[in-house]
């Protein structure tokens, strides 16, 4: 099935989206048009990726290669995209806009998983004042959610967390970790089991080795968030940042069975 879904995702489907060689209707088999993407051969090619990301344990994958304004579309596996203003694509990257005290969310509510892994790579300007603070979402269960969150100053030296909804359960300051305008940040984290719940997460710069070690993993058994829940992400700037509005630009956002 794999080689098979190579085949469709690497000839059929070209990177603006268009899905060719599908064949028309008729009697028997014809030509496939490289020139029409016909709906029910979307559907099926949809319906190909669905069952493939049941198979490999991915409940959400998204590139976010489309322009969309307002709000982010549909994510390539995982459902639509709902949440806050501020956001949009621009045809290679999610871009979440804040102003300072402003909290903007975007979810995929259609997921729902127990044990989730959840990777995404962050970029922003480094604040010159207060600070910029996102966070991918592993497990939401209404209101309340765990979520690993990452936070740079003016100094770029990062902090990581593991937040439990509106609290703070773990910290540190990543050692040798420095951030600055132009870089990319990868963010991994993992939320496993019930009854307790462990979560760990990782941080580091793109282009460099990820480290082997989870620097901060915690457990929690908060009532109401020992079931299967949906993934997400969160961006704040604090009260008085610099510069404003602040624009996160997020890509190659995965979440599926830990690895």
């Amino acid at each position: 099935m794999t080689r098979a879904w190579t085949g469709l995702s690497t000839i059929s489907l070209t990177r603006s989206g268009f899905l060719s060689n599908c064949q028309g209707v008729g009697e028997a088999p014809g030509v496939p048009s490289t020139t029409t993407s016909i709906g029910y051969c979307v559907g099926a090619f949809t319906l190909a990726a669905s069952e493939l990301a049941q198979l490999s344990g991915v409940v959400a994958s998204d590139t976010f290669a489309r322009t969309v304004s307002p709000g982010l579309g549909s994510a390539e596996i995982g459902g639509a995209w709902t949440g806050s203003t501020g956001l949009s694509t621009n045809g290679g990257v999610a871009q979440v806009s804040t102003t300072p005290g402003i909290t903007r969310e975007a979810y995929l509510n259609g997921v729902s998983s127990v044990n989730t892994e959840m990777r995404a790579t962050l970029s922003f300007p480094r604040p010159t004042t207060g600070s910029a603070y996102v966070a991918m979402v592993g497990r939401r269960i209404g209101t309340a959610s765990y979520a690993a969150r990452t936070v740079v100053g003016p100094t770029g030296s990062v902090k990581l967390q593991v937040r439990r909804t509106n609290a703070t359960v773990l910290e540190l300051t990543v050692p040798g970790l420095i951030y600055t305008t132009g870089k990319t940040l990868q963010l991994r984290l993992q939320v496993t089991g019930v009854a307790p719940t462990t979560i760990r997460a990782k941080v580091w710069l793109v282009g460099t080795a990820e480290p082997t070690a989870w620097p901060i993993t915690t457990t929690d058994s908060t009532a109401g968030l020992q079931a299967a829940g949906s993934v997400g992400m969160t961006v704040y700037v604090s009260v008085g940042g610099v510069p404003s509005p602040l624009v996160v630009s997020v890509d190659d956002l995965w979440a599926g069975s830990p690895g």
